[in-house]
C-alpha cells in the first residue's frame, strides 16, 4: 500500500516592520554618504525614500549594517584646514587650536571681536584661507584688522589695511 502524506499547511508569519529609530537612522545615514557604487538594492532606497518607510526589520538592519560598513571603506583624502584666517562667503573666520587637546575650532569676526562659531570649522576648506593681500583689502574696505579684529586707527595701518604686527602673522 502506497499512502501519500501531505505536509501540514504553514501559516504565514507576520512581517515585522522596521522600527521608527531604524527608519530614521537609515534615512540619516543615506543622506550623509555618497553612495556611488553602492549595491543596487541600497541605491533603490536612495532614489525612492518612500520605500524606506516600508522596510522590514531585517532589511533595515541589513541596510544599516551596509551603511555603517561603508563608512569603514577608505575615503578619499580631504585636505584639512590649518590655523589661520579664512574668508568664506564674505565672512571672516579665525581657526585656532583649543588649549589642552589642540583640536581646531573656528571663530567668526562679529564687529570688532571674534566669537566662537559652533560647527563652522566643518564648512571651511584650505582654499578659503586668506592671503596677506586679501587681508589688506578687507582691512582697507572695512577699517578692521581681520587678524585681531581691532579697528585700524594709525594712518600706516589704515593705508596698508592691516597692522604691522598682524601682517607679520600672515
Amino acid at each position: 500500500m502506497n499512502a501519500t502524506t501531505t505536509a501540514p499547511a504553514r501559516t504565514a508569519r507576520p512581517v515585522r516592520r522596521a522600527t521608527d529609530p531604524q527608519i530614521a537612522a537609515v534615512k540619516r545615514e543615506i543622506g550623509r554618504r555618497d553612495l556611488t557604487g553602492a549595491s543596487v538594492g541600497l541605491m533603490a532606497l536612495t532614489t525612492a525614500p518612500e520605500t524606506i518607510d516600508d522596510l522590514t526589520f531585517t532589511h533595515a538592519r541589513l541596510a544599516l549594517d551596509f551603511l555603517f560598513g561603508a563608512s569603514l571603506l577608505p575615503q578619499p583624502a580631504v585636505e584639512q584646514v590649518t590655523e589661520g584666517i579664512y574668508l568664506r562667503e564674505g565672512v571672516v573666520y579665525k581657526v585656532q587650536a583649543a588649549r589642552g587637546l589642540g583640536n581646531l575650532y573656528a571663530k567668526v569676526l562679529e564687529g570688532k571681536r571674534f566669537e566662537y562659531a559652533a560647527g563652522a570649522i566643518r564648512d571651511l576648506r584650505p582654499e578659503h584661507k586668506m592671503t596677506l593681500e586679501q587681508a589688506e583689502e578687507y582691512g582697507a574696505r572695512y577699517g578692521v584688522c581681520c587678524q585681531c579684529g581691532r579697528t585700524l586707527t594709525k594712518k600706516e595701518s589704515v593705508d596698508a589695511g592691516i597692522g604691522p604686527i598682524c601682517a607679520g602673522k600672515f
